[in-house]
């Protein structure tokens, strides 16, 4: 997300009578952190789903790019299983 992405999510924020308002930047600096990172979590983890299903999926006719999503999806879940050790 970009600067302008966060100022506009700070004006909303600020808007809405549900969240408080701080002057407190290292907070608020820890929440846009926090959000940034759900969103690349959420970015990676469809990724990752999309690549799963493509391996999955059984066609007949071999495409080279099915091909290619096939072997990464091979990568990506190799991966995860080094790192959930």
């Amino acid at each position: 997300m970009c600067i302008c992405g966060y100022y506009l999510l700070l004006i909303v924020l600020q808007v809405d009578q549900r969240f408080e308002a701080t002057s407190d930047v290292r907070s608020q600096l820890k929440f846009l952190e926090e959000l940034d990172k759900l969103e690349r979590k959420k970015h990676s983890d469809t990724e990752r789903e999309t690549l799963l299903k493509a391996a999955k999926s059984r066609s007949k006719t071999e495409d080279p790019e099915q091909a290619k999503l096939k072997l990464k999806a091979k990568e990506v879940r190799l991966y995860c299983m080094h790192t959930e050790r």
